[in-house]
């Protein structure tokens, strides 16, 4: 739970700042800023942004089990006495 929390903070760390930037440089020099390797850089960060929320999807299930476990010992406890 905690190594996917870390994966996708470190992930998503001013990606969306990234992403935005990234498009105002390919808008901004159109056909130059392809060619540079502006298109290349967008599709390095949406695979980043794919990887970040496949992280975050694995934290959030870690979470349920672990609250569902919690409930589950809660209730038996409450069950016996």
């Amino acid at each position: 739970m905690t190594s996917s929390f870390l994966c996708f903070g470190i992930l998503s760390v001013d990606l969306a700042k990234v992403i935005l930037a990234n498009a105002e440089y390919i808008s901004d020099n159109g056909w130059t800023g392809i060619m540079d390797g502006g298109l290349q850089q967008f599709f390095e960060l949406v695979r980043n942004a794919i990887a970040a929320m496949f992280f975050y999807l694995v934290f959030k299930l870690c979470e349920r089990v672990l609250v569902d476990k919690l409930a589950n010992r809660y209730l038996k406890s409450r069950q016996k006495s």
